[in-house]
């Protein structure tokens, strides 16, 4: 899988005042938002869909779906992706995708209900599990968030944005602990800026001043 390319994290540890507000779109990092974190591009669905080669209703509708998509028209993707579902109800690619787009508009119940109808298909998608992964933390829904990331890692282990997105639900659930074991697992697979400061959030929740200070000098070291 390959980073979704609009849904960035935005899931600041500590961050409060976080309620169940479906009208917000997800964006680029603010404190005023519900916690996001880090989405993928089903890409898997993506070559399927262009290897389509016939002009069926269905390939035109799915084709223009995923065109939409890319041009960030979420609300016509969804509409293309309903044409798709109504044809084909068991379409795996359009539930994704109509799922992502939900997801992108703040519309995460609907997104939920996409994602879990493509695991009852397909009961070990990665893509179906990160997208529902984060509706549900967005909706609030923390420890089932954390179960969806949990089976990602379980079949996904060496897939670095799972933990970074399990170690943020954690930090705003207030178990630091999880989170700084998680944060540990991101900066030994992918150090960054932005990990070094989010474990800095654990370290300081945890009442480790001295090793929040050594993270964030590594961040800013990183960030030269």
């Amino acid at each position: 899988m390959k980073k979704f390319f609009v849904g960035t994290v935005t899931a600041c540890l500590l961050l409060t005042g976080c309620g169940d507000d479906e009208s917000k779109v997800v964006d680029k990092p603010t404190v005023d938002k519900p916690p996001e974190v880090v989405q993928h591009e089903p890409s898997h669905v993506r070559r399927e869909v262009s290897d389509q080669s016939s002009d069926t209703p269905t390939n035109v509708y799915m084709n223009r779906l995923t065109a939409n998509y890319d041009k960030r028209n979420y609300r016509e993707a969804v509409s293309d992706a309903d044409e798709v579902i109504r044809t084909e109800p068991t379409n795996i690619d359009a539930h994704i995708y109509r799922g992502y787009a939900y997801s992108t508009l703040g519309n995460y119940r609907a997104a939920v209900a996409d994602f879990t109808k493509v695991l009852e298909l397909d009961p070990k998608n990665l893509d179906a599990y990160f997208g529902r992964g984060v509706a549900l933390a967005n909706l609030g829904d923390y420890n089932n968030a954390v179960a969806d990331f949990d089976k990602l890692i379980a079949l996904n282990p060496l897939d670095v944005d799972n933990y970074e997105s399990r170690g943020m639900i954690y930090g705003n659930m207030g178990e630091f602990d999880k989170a700084l074991a998680d944060f540990d697992t991101v900066i030994e697979l992918r150090p960054t800026v932005e990990a070094y400061q989010q474990r800095a959030k654990c370290h300081e929740a945890l009442g480790d001043n001295d090793k929040a200070q050594a993270d964030l000098a590594k961040a800013r070291e990183l960030s030269q």
